[in-house]
């Protein structure tokens, strides 16, 4: 059973996840992705080419599937792929063709799949946290930027339409930190419950 919060920098999913996971006693890990960039060399708040963003891109997709497939079921992660498209088409422009190869869009519209068949394959249920009306400046962080913040957020929110009757999935749009708590804590409740008699109705028939 494998749980993700995706959002835009600055939603409050790493709180929300850490708060939830000690209240249900699951597993909680962080995806942190300034630490996976400066792993491998980048610095995923600073200035990037494109080139280098699809690098650092591909590079996060594969560390975190290596992360969650090692760790325990039940878990909460305060990321999923879907912040990866996000990331990665929050980059491009009208006139991103003018610097990229056709070979590199190509690339980024294969990533993208790749994140979204990713999700749906591994992950049990996505929450998408909605912005907040405050952002927290962090060194880890994009800069205080609105509209980044809403294109990112909206790439995000996108995702869950070409994922629609694959995956579960749910947009908390309240901003209040325990209200957000309680719908998360009760419907993952309600799915591991679901996932076990799932499990258990599947046994006794075979």
């Amino acid at each position: 059973m494998l749980f993700g919060l995706t959002g835009s920098a600055g939603t409050g999913k790493t709180t929300l996840a850490k708060r939830v996971a000690e209240d249900l006693g699951i597993e909680y890990m962080p995806a942190s992705v300034s630490e996976t960039a400066k792993k491998h060399g980048f610095n995923s708040v600073g200035v990037l080419n494109l080139q280098d963003r699809i690098k650092l891109q591909e590079k996060l997709l594969e560390d975190h599937v290596e992360m969650i497939c090692k760790a325990n079921r039940p878990l909460i992660v305060d990321r999923t792929p879907i912040d990866f498209i996000g990331y990665m088409m929050g980059e491009l422009d009208m006139h991103s063709h003018m610097r990229l190869t056709p070979e590199e869009i190509v690339q980024i519209e294969d990533y993208k799949s790749l994140c979204l068949e990713t999700t749906v394959k591994l992950y049990d249920y996505v929450f998408i946290l909605s912005q907040l009306d405050s952002y927290e400046i962090k060194e880890t962080r994009p800069a205080d930027n609105r509209a980044y913040q809403t294109h990112t957020q909206l790439i995000m929110q996108g995702c869950t339409s070409e994922i629609h009757g694959r995956l579960n999935y749910m947009v908390i749009r309240n901003q209040d930190l325990h209200t957000r708590e309680e719908i998360l804590h009760n419907t993952l409740v309600q799915r591991m419950d679901d996932i076990s008699k799932e499990r258990a109705s599947s046994a006794h028939i075979h």
